[in-house]
């Protein structure tokens, strides 16, 4: 049981600090890259290896499995998990941690489950930050904090996500800074209502993005949401009211919601942006 908690803890924290996932509907409208002409030409790289042990990526297949290899020469057990995970520049989260007891090693396949939904057909590149820390003391500054980023196909065939707008886009804010989009929204009689929000940092600070006392049809009701996204990258996110929250303040029908969107520095939390943003179904 004690595993099991420490395992789902680095779950959630692999969203950084509080972000929200990035799902989006199966026929999400992106512009796709084409496969580059040349085929994977990755090969084994050991991402550090030292006192405290290694850490090795031995593969990576068309669909983005990585195939892993890790030591772990200290006296405790560590926790090996990955954090800020973009492949072609898009947020994604593999929901992968894996512990490693005192003196022995592990072979493990990080996945990636939501490419094909949100419209990347070939990963070029990926950038995540390798964290290794103490299991049995997470009070300890981690072993290894530090970012990566690995070409399947060789720096020179690089391509960054891109979305085509549509019609449908309901653009919340889109300026040199930020764009937030609506991308879609779910009405689910059963759990709720849902904006699935695209969102760019066009800056060259890592922000965090979060809704600070939402209304709904002028009704107090916070969906408790926030993203972090590095310098530079792009991410869906979904935006959610709970069923029983609305019935609890006796909303029927979404008739306008008005956020308080705060968009702050990740490492000083000095505020870049502040306006309410509204949205009318």
């Amino acid at each position: 049981m004690k595993k099991i908690i420490k395992l789902f803890t680095i779950f959630l924290l692999s969203f950084g600090m509080f972000g929200c996932g990035n799902n989006t509907d199966a026929e999400t409208e992106t512009k796709v890259s084409k496969k580059p002409k040349s085929e994977i030409t990755f090969e084994s790289e050991t991402l550090y290896d030292n006192d405290y042990g290694n850490f090795i990526v031995q593969s990576i297949s068309e669909n983005g499995d990585l195939k892993v290899s890790m030591e772990n020469k200290t006296d405790s057990t560590l926790m090996y998990s990955l954090d800020h995970v973009s492949i072609n520049g898009l947020m994604e989260n593999p929901f992968w941690a894996r512990e490693v007891t005192s003196g022995n090693k592990a072979n493990d396949t990080i996945s990636f489950y939501s490419l094909k939904e949100d419209g990347i057909d070939t990963i070029t590149y990926i950038t995540f930050t390798l964290i290794v820390s103490d299991s049995e003391n997470w009070n300890l500054e981690p072993y290894i904090k530090q970012e990566f980023t690995l070409y399947p196909y060789g720096e020179n065939q690089v391509k960054e996500f891109e979305r085509k707008s549509e019609e449908s886009d309901v653009v919340l804010l889109n300026n040199e800074q930020i764009s937030v989009i609506v991308d879609h929204v779910e009405d689910d009689s059963t759990y709720g209502y849902s904006l699935f929000l695209y969102l760019e940092n066009k800056t060259d600070q890592n922000l965090i993005y979060h809704i600070d006392n939402a209304s709904v049809n002028g009704i107090m009701v916070d969906p408790f949401w926030a993203i972090d996204i590095p310098s530079g990258k792009k991410a869906y996110s979904e935006v959610s009211w709970y069923k029983q929250d609305l019935q609890d303040n006796e909303i029927d029908t979404i008739e306008y919601i008005d956020m308080p969107f705060v968009v702050s520095n990740y490492d000083t939390y000095s505020i870049l942006f502040e306006q309410t943003l509204a949205y009318k179904p």
